[in-house]
């Protein structure tokens, strides 16, 4: 049967009518048809809660204990009034703290009232739904006999759970939206930095407006530095003392701060990561190569002044002997300790603000002393100094003005390739000098413009390798691959017997011509690849992409075929969640079927792709005159049925939270829980590659069109899939 009490609708009606016998009855009646029915819900919803994560290693996604945590906050305030938690006193402040819980109760009511309804909040309707909730907290704190029967057991299974969830993506995702939507503060990316050339490529990557300079002084500096104190406030909802709320939000403020720089370095290191130089292949294209990176002090010389502008964060300015209370030194030692004992095993506990700087010192010193004058105008200084960057544009400098003399006389080719063989080793010798990760990122920027330009000059060789690599790969990628789902999500979907012949095991096109061609000369360790360093010895030269483009295919293929497996498969339980005015919902995944009707939630197992029925998948929901589904066929249709939720987390996570919003529908957010049996799952990714998007294993995929410098593969229509 349909869940939702009769009388929720009372909010489709005026409250006058219900209020005017006596504010008695209208408690009375409140408690018993709208306040009992919806704490009952919550009562299941967190003894579920508890039950799904018993033991210490058992933690909670970030949007389930924040969920768990409201829940348990409204229902401590029905069964008592903020003094039956914590010690309040008789001043005004204190009073108002407990107005503050009363209004937050009143209000959270009225979501979860109009919510199960699906009324609209700017509507008449939830105007009265909220002026009922409003009075009826009012009067719940005049009449004690209105509270509901406290479950203590339950409260405390939670409560356990809630204390050891940490809570620092939460608030960091929060610190980022913040940021972001400050004045003044956007996101970075190569075309914003106005390098005067697009020869620098990174294939889209940005950092946020939160890990940018301006998002660092106009808002985040100052959030971090907030007193903690400024926080304490609800912790007595996990059943803590004062002084214990004070040191678990200390704890909470200092994982924050050093999360955000620890973000700050991955950010800034995946988008220099990825950097690399989109090359030409003919001496024309070449030349205006050269040109556009010898041009105005080199367009490399203004993206490490950027980086570095971004990278120091200065701290604002305290009078002498005024130490902030995050600092290391300050802290209290069972502070300290608790911080370094919750900090991953090989991890730093306290990053701050210079370990940023330091972190890109050795890139950025290729090219910028090792000062920052600023800038009145809010943005990095001139690009200025003379450093190791001044000998690698002094071979620019030597290259294209021998490219230019080619153009215009082809007796010149010699002097040319002579040129270019001196500006080869000296580029090779500046990359050697450079530490990991830097050597490799190095390689990537500086050496590919002069290998291009080696391969157009002496031509044949790398013409073998680059035609073979066309036909046999990128041509029948283009063809098969790079317009399908799940390679294009608006595509038609890629046939699981052809994703198995390019991604199985040990199989395919790509690894083909790996271990036929490119084995000798491209290293693989586990499922990262690197360019092999033959020194002088080097006839051909790689393109720095292509290690990448091999790491995401054998990531693709160690995701989607598990160790034994030889066709693709994704194994996993689910455990959904109930949804005010819903009987019944059902999750379908190629025939298989997992259900639940508003009873005990357990984890049950399915398996994609499924053998119960048509390749297809659909989230169903249904109750008294509410019916909402969600469909879609095909072979990766439980893909794109993930594809149409909302999911929040990372590579790695145990559980993950998926919605989606049928609101549309009438029946509003379904929510099931998914549990993968392994680590590395298409939704994220691997864990160890850090930060990916959602669903973004395959979409964000791209073969290289080029795998040699000096010869490219040519297409009428990439469709999206080559770079």
């Amino acid at each position: 049967t349909d869940s939702t009490p009769v009388k929720l609708t009372w909010g489709m009606y005026q409250g006058e009518t219900l209020m005017s016998p006596t504010r008695g009855l209208f408690g009375r009646t409140m408690r018993e048809e709208l306040i009992v029915p919806l704490m009952n819900e919550r009562h299941l919803e967190l003894s579920n809660f508890a039950a799904r994560y018993p033991t210490d290693e058992d933690e909670p996604p970030v949007d389930e204990s924040t969920q768990a945590f409201a829940s348990l906050r409204a229902y401590l305030l029905l069964a008592g009034d903020l003094r039956d938690y914590k010690s309040i006193g008789s001043d005004l402040e204190d009073q108002g703290k407990i107005q503050k819980e009363d209004a937050w109760l009143a209000n959270q009511l009225t979501l979860w009232w109009s919510g199960a309804l699906l009324v609209d909040g700017e509507s008449d309707s939830y105007g009265k739904m909220d002026t009922m909730s409003k009075e009826y907290v009012k009067v719940l704190r005049e009449r004690p006999e209105l509270e509901i029967e406290l479950d203590e057991k339950m409260v405390e299974d939670v409560r356990k759970v809630l204390r050891r969830s940490d809570r620092t993506e939460a608030a960091l995702a929060e610190l980022i939206r913040a940021a972001g939507e400050t004045d003044g503060v956007k996101d970075v990316t190569l075309t914003t930095m106005k390098l005067g050339t697009n020869v620098y490529k990174n294939s889209g990557i940005r950092v946020r407006g939160a890990f940018t300079r301006q998002g660092w002084e106009k808002y985040t500096r100052a959030e971090l530095a907030k007193p903690q104190g400024e926080f304490v406030g609800d912790e007595w909802v996990l059943g803590l003392t004062e002084a214990e709320a004070e040191a678990r939000q200390m704890e909470d403020r200092l994982r924050l701060r050093s999360r955000y720089f620890d973000q700050y370095i991955k950010e800034w290191d995946q988008f220099v990561a990825k950097i690399y130089v989109d090359a030409e292949s003919d001496l024309v294209g070449s030349l205006k190569m050269f040109q556009d990176l010898a041009r105005g002090g080199t367009p490399l010389r203004v993206l490490l002044t950027n980086v570095r502008w971004h990278t120091t964060l200065e701290e604002e300015a305290r009078e002498p002997g005024d130490v902030p209370w995050y600092s290391v030194d300050k802290l209290p030692p069972e502070v300290r300790k608790q911080v370094e004992a919750k900090t991953a095993e090989g991890a730093k506990a306290f990053y701050v603000n210079k370990d940023v700087k330091d972190y890109f010192t050795p890139f950025v010193g290729f090219g910028v002393a090792d000062d920052d004058p600023g800038n009145p105008d809010d943005g990095p200084p001139q690009a200025t100094g003379s450093l190791q960057i001044d000998a690698y544009a002094e071979q620019l400098n030597a290259v294209r003005d021998g490219l230019q003399a080619a153009i215009d006389d082809r007796e010149e080719l010699g002097n040319l390739a002579k040129k270019i063989k001196v500006a080869t080793n000296v580029v090779k010798s500046q990359v050697s000098e450079q530490q990991e990760p830097w050597r490799t990122r190095f390689d990537n920027i500086l050496r590919p413009p002069f290998d291009a330009v080696r391969g157009v000059v002496e031509g044949e060789g790398s013409k073998g390798v680059g035609g073979s690599w066309c036909t046999s790969v990128y041509q029948p990628w283009q063809e098969q691959i790079a317009r399908k789902y799940p390679f294009n999500p608006k595509g038609y979907d890629l046939p699981l017997s052809d994703f198995t012949a390019w991604f199985g095991p040990d199989q395919g096109p790509v690894w083909d011509f790996y271990n036929n061609v490119l084995a000798g000369n491209i290293q693989r360790n586990g499922n990262s690849f690197s360019i092999v360093d033959k020194g002088k010895a080097v006839t051909v030269s790689y393109n720095a992409g292509l290690p990448g483009f091999l790491t995401e295919v054998a990531d693709g293929g160690s995701v989607m075929f598990p160790p034994g497996s030889k066709d693709p498969k994704f194994e996993f339980e689910v455990q959904i969640d109930g949804t005010p005015g819903v009987s019944e919902i059902t999750l379908t995944v190629d025939g298989a079927k997992v259900s639940y009707r508003n009873g005990p939630q357990i984890w049950q197992a399915m398996t994609w792709p499924g053998t119960e029925g048509d390749p297809g998948a659909s989230i169903k929901a249904k109750g008294q005159g509410r019916n909402g589904d969600v469909t879609r066929s095909g072979d990766w249709g439980f893909w794109r049925l993930l594809g149409e939720a909302t999911v929040s987390g990372s590579a790695g996570q145990q559980v993950y939270s998926i919605k989606w919003d049928l609101s549309d529908q009438q029946v509003g957010i379904i929510t099931i829980r998914l549990r993968p049996k392994r680590g590395e799952t298409p939704l994220f990714g691997v864990p160890t590659r850090g930060t990916s998007k959602y669903l973004g294993l395959f979409a964000n995929m791209r073969v290289p069109r080029s795998v040699v410098s000096g010869y490219s593969c040519q297409s009428e229509n990439d469709g999206g899939g080559g770079e």
